[in-house]
């Protein structure tokens, strides 16, 4: 759902190696724009993460990622408080969300950011 309804031009993001798996086996490897360890958002603190690119972008979450950076990494890139002020930073809008997945778009220093919604789906 998120890769099909991305805006345009938009990058699609993931914590430590991004979305390329998943991309590549929705969409298949041939031209897809998404490679291999590519589109990771890199070990930073992320409670501070909006206008650090110049170009608007998606950040996908998912619980299992969560549970994997704050419990089994215990903290080490990312802990729970750093991952929970996603949603409450100015320029980071939480745009989908299924109880197990959520997707933020995260404004750039050059983003508008006026028509930032949630989209709630049920199911995984």
């Amino acid at each position: 759902y998120a890769f099909d309804h991305q805006a345009e031009g938009v990058a699609m993001y993931g914590l430590r190696s991004g979305p390329w798996r998943f991309s590549h086996g929705v969409e298949g490897v041939t031209n897809n724009p998404i490679q291999e360890n590519g589109r990771g958002i890199p070990e930073a603190n992320i409670s501070d993460i909006a206008g650090q690119t110049e170009e608007g972008r998606y950040l996908a979450l998912t619980d299992a990622t969560r549970d994997r950076e704050s419990q089994v990494y215990r903290g080490l890139r990312y802990s729970q408080a750093n991952l929970s002020t996603l949603d409450t930073q100015p320029g980071v809008h939480l745009v989908q969300s299924n109880g197990e997945f959520d997707l933020y778009f995260i404004a750039g220093s050059e983003s508008n950011t006026t028509n930032a919604t949630v989209a709630r789906t049920a199911g995984g």
